[in-house]
Formats: C-alpha cells, sequence, structure tokens
C-alpha cells in the first residue's frame, strides 16, 4: 500500500464522523430556519394584532368626538332657544310686545274661547 491509500483509508475510516457533522450542521440550520420563520409568522400575527387594536382604537375615539360634538350642537340650541325665549319674554313684559309665539298661543286661546262662548249661546251647531 502507498502513503497514499493509507490515507485515503484513514479518511474513509472517519468519513462517518465527517458525514454525522455535516447532517447534524444540516440539521442545525433546518431548525433554525424553523425558528426564524416561527418567529416570522407570530411578529406578524402580532402586527396584524395590533393594527387592529389601533384602528379599534381610532375608531371609538372618532365615534366620542361625534357623540360630543352632536352633544354640544344640541346644547347650544337648546341654550340659544332658551336665550331668545327669555329675551322675548323680557321684551313682552317691558314693552309690551309679545313674540311670534306668545301671539299665536294668544290667538289659540281667544279662538278657543270664542268657540266655547258660541257653544254655549247656542249659536253654532253641534258636533
Amino acid at each position: 500500500m502507498t502513503d497514499n491509500s493509507k490515507e485515503n483509508q484513514a479518511h474513509d475510516s472517519y468519513k462517518w464522523y465527517d458525514d454525522m457533522l455535516a447532517g447534524a450542521e444540516r440539521e442545525r440550520a433546518e431548525k433554525m430556519q424553523a425558528s426564524k420563520d416561527a418567529m416570522e409568522a407570530m411578529r406578524k400575527k402580532e402586527m396584524a394584532k395590533r393594527a387592529e387594536m389601533a384602528e379599534l382604537s381610532r375608531k371609538t375615539a372618532e365615534k366620542i368626538r361625534e357623540d360630543n360634538k352632536k352633544l354640544r350642537d344640541k346644547e347650544i340650541a337648546e341654550a340659544k332657544a332658551k336665550a331668545i325665549a327669555d329675551i322675548e319674554d323680557e321684551h313682552n313684559r317691558k314693552y309690551g310686545v309679545p313674540s311670534d309665539k306668545s301671539e299665536r298661543i294668544n290667538e289659540a286661546w281667544d279662538s278657543l274661547a270664542k268657540d266655547l262662548i258660541k257653544g254655549m249661546t247656542g249659536n253654532s251647531k253641534p258636533l
């Protein structure tokens, strides 16, 4: 046997070890890639949850803002109506000038009183 042949023989006797190391390295690389893939999937899932929560929070804040605006507008309208009514009442008392609403109410009362009087005196036909 030549030196080269002995070397090949020695090398062949440790080939199983080299194959085992290569297989272990390949298995480690596959596990590492599987771990990276799992982490990436978890990261994407978590990002989707965060985006969903952010959108839900945004919609909630928008709804609260809209509700507050409606409430503000309603309260402003009520305050304006009350202020107008108060001013009209004051002018009615102060200057004897009734508001349109007061005039309509007075006309309705007058009409009702006239109808009642007519009904009592018999000048109108019963219903």
